[in-house]
């Protein structure tokens, strides 16, 4: 088991403003004194936190993660956007340089999550349509994120 430890320093131990260690030789010396050495576990410290989910990609942001992960050009992501856009119904407008939405379409959420559960089971059954992000936001949204007919279409 690999455990990631604390370095507590010393009055002696040289360090800038914000407390890190400057000078190698003194944090080699720290790492060889460690090396292959028992650890004794002294304390545990647990929070529970809530962190928001992100906000929806823009187009960009998505072709930077897409040529990242899996070495997409973006004219391959941007054709599977639209895509997923045309013939799926699956996504809002995809050129969009936006992480926003309209707030009426948190509307559609009970509608969205009962056709993700076919696919994401419990996960969509059990969340709360009732839960707003702060992606749902009118005064944020770009020209683009125009209503649409469709409220599944989120």
């Amino acid at each position: 088991m690999t455990l990631r430890g604390l370095y507590q320093p010393g009055a002696d131990a040289p360090l800038d403003e914000k407390g890190r260690v400057i000078d190698g030789a003194f944090a080699k010396g720290i790492v060889d004194a460690v090396k292959g050495q028992d650890a004794c576990l002294l304390s545990v410290e647990t929070k529970d936190r809530a962190l928001a989910a992100p906000l929806p990609y823009n187009l960009l942001a998505l072709q930077a993660d897409a040529a990242g992960l899996w070495h997409y050009k973006p004219k391959q992501v941007l054709e599977v956007t639209q895509s997923l856009r045309d013939r799926h119904q699956a996504i809002t407008y995809n050129r969009s340089d936006c992480h926003y939405l309209n707030d009426e379409r948190h509307g559609a959420a009970v509608e969205l999550l009962a056709a993700l559960a076919g696919v994401f089971g419990q996960d969509a059954a059990n969340a709360d349509p009732q839960r707003k992000s702060k992606a749902f936001n009118s005064a944020k949204v770009g020209a683009h994120h125009i209503p649409k007919k469709n409220p599944s279409c989120l």
